[in-house]
């Protein structure tokens, strides 16, 4: 009797239903597939977006990559939530789909693709409505049929008119020429920071030459003035210059090759041409580029393709 219980169970394993996944590991990845970034990328540019593959942090630490479509300072993430969560409600899906309120900012936008889903299970409604409540998050889920449909649509024009209802884009998500509003409070605080280390352990250099050689490589104006004026103090110096960029000298002269441009960009490029490490660089590339703090095309589309490393996660707005 045992042995024929054995071989049945062993029989209706292998013939049986797949294993179910576990929904937080399901969860550990919010990337679309490649499929769907090749897809979306031209859409999302034709509407005023660059598409970037971002990370963020849970509250655990961990890095969760997914897909972010920027516009200026607009931001609308793009999420892969796999089927075997939203397609059945039960304690340990909802769990697991609730953390995600935990990854976005408040007033964040987030649009949800589950592929092979067209309807969230019962529940799942409900706790959308709850991260708007509580954090502003709009959250929508789009149904698989528009996505498929997306997809086998040949005639460019058509499909764009669909990308743009699908993903309900709004008037405020226009395309934006002008640079972004200034730089947060906590971009500031990261400059500051890389900008201390720099000048504390820059290779064969005081702090005084380290400070120097930044407004010399940014081909500031009048830059000998600043020569013998810096103290010992990397911080006090770090305060100083980035005011002296930021606030009190916004752009080049007119009498300078780069008239007009912004200080501040220019010293961000300096400090990242430095040796400091690699996630620095990720940082300053990605506050000049959001920015828009340099207008030279090539500068900008290296700096972009540094921006977009997943594995720096950004700051929660």
């Amino acid at each position: 009797m045992i042995i024929q219980q054995t071989a049945t169970f062993i029989t209706e394993k292998l013939a049986g239903e797949p294993e179910k996944k576990d929904p937080f590991l399901a969860l550990r990845s919010l990337e679309i597939d490649a499929e769907l970034v090749k897809t979306f990328t031209p859409l999302f540019e034709q509407a005023g977006f660059r598409i970037v593959l971002d990370a963020v942090r849970d509250p655990t630490g961990m890095s969760r990559k997914l897909t972010l479509a920027k516009n200026g300072g607009s931001s609308l993430y793009v999420i892969a939530v796999d089927k075997c969560v939203l397609g059945e409600f039960t304690d340990v899906t909802f769990s697991a789909f609730n953390t995600l309120l935990y990854l976005f900012g408040a007033s964040s936008k987030v649009r949800i693709i589950s592929r092979d889903l067209d309807v969230p299970d019962l529940g799942f409604d409900s706790i959308i409505e709850q991260w708007e409540q509580f954090k502003k998050i709009r959250a929508v889920v789009i149904p698989w049929k528009h996505i498929a449909a997306l997809l086998r649509e040949n005639d460019s024009e058509t499909r764009f008119q669909k990308f743009q209802l699908i993903f309900k884009l709004e008037p405020c998500d226009k395309p934006v020429s002008q640079a972004a509003g200034p730089i947060t409070d906590a971009e500031r605080d990261d400059i500051l920071r890389i900008m201390s280390a720099y000048a504390s352990g820059a290779f064969n250099l005081t702090p005084q030459a380290a400070m120097q050689n930044l407004v010399l490589a940014a081909d500031f104006p009048d830059a000998g003035n600043f020569s013998g004026s810096w103290s010992g103090d990397p911080n006090s110096n770090s305060l100083r210059l980035l005011k002296w960029a930021k606030d009190d000298h916004l752009a080049y002269p007119q009498n300078h090759p780069r008239k007009g441009q912004s200080m501040l960009g220019w010293l961000l490029k300096a400090l990242h041409d430095q040796t400091i490490s690699s996630e620095d660089k990720v940082i300053l590339a990605r506050i000049v580029v959001d920015h828009a703090l340099i207008e030279d095309a090539a500068i900008v589309s290296n700096l972009r393709t540094e921006a977009s490393d997943p594995d720096v996660p950004r700051h929660q707005p």
